[in-house]
């Protein structure tokens, strides 16, 4: 982490876990009903194995969320801002980035500030950035994989404070 955003990382997290099934971090994660648009989250699994997408997803409410994560199938990283009501044209869409590493662990960090979402992988070596247009109730946060439930090496979120606060 750069160390001048050390500085707006709240040094409790939220949640943070290691060895972890996904169910129970997902569970646990759901337990917790984290809330707001300012979170750090890192998440780190072993790819042999997974089949389905697995992530966050950020902004949720109203049956609509931004999903971050992984995609063992098209093999990249993306963020997900599809919605079934568009409200203009580029407002849903999905951007995807190569995964170019060969290494057995997966490594996705998202930093989100209310509107703009970040996705760091593999150590940086592949970056998205997106803009979010949730609706203004829209603040949850939550884990998803798919049915193989991988476990996790570890999962951390921590809120990040404001720049306006």
């Amino acid at each position: 982490m750069v160390d001048e955003l050390r500085a707006w990382v709240q040094p409790q997290p939220v949640l943070s876990l290691s060895g972890a099934p996904a169910t129970a971090a997902a569970a646990a994660l759901a337990g917790q009903a984290p809330t707001g648009r300012q979170w750090l989250a890192r998440l780190v699994a072993a790819i042999d194995g997974l089949r389905a997408p697995i992530g966050l997803a950020f902004f949720s409410g109203a049956g609509q969320a931004v999903r971050a994560g992984f995609d063992p199938a098209r093999k990249t990283f993306f963020i997900d801002r599809q919605t079934g009501t568009p409200s203009f044209a580029g407002e849903s869409e999905r951007h995807d980035g190569a995964r170019v590493s060969n290494d057995a662990l997966i490594d996705i960090e998202v930093w989100t500030d209310g509107s703009t979402i970040e996705l760091l992988a593999d150590g940086g070596t592949v970056v998205i950035s997106d803009l979010a247009y949730p609706e203004p109730g829209a603040s949850g946060v939550a884990l998803f994989h798919g049915a193989e439930n991988p476990t996790l090496a570890s999962f951390e979120l921590r809120e990040v404070r404001s720049a306006l606060a």
